[in-house]
């Protein structure tokens, strides 16, 4: 994960939607990793 898809990521949890649980969030993170590591 580069610096700006870590900052992209923390600005994404920080702005999260409040009736977004954290298993959406997390889901929304492993979709971002699964891309990032079929581009690697």
């Amino acid at each position: 994960m580069t610096e700006q898809e870590l900052r992209n990521l923390q600005i994404y949890i920080g702005k999260r939607n409040q009736n977004q649980t954290d298993e959406q969030v997390i889901e929304h993170i492993k979709k971002i990793n699964n891309k990032s590591y079929k581009t690697s």
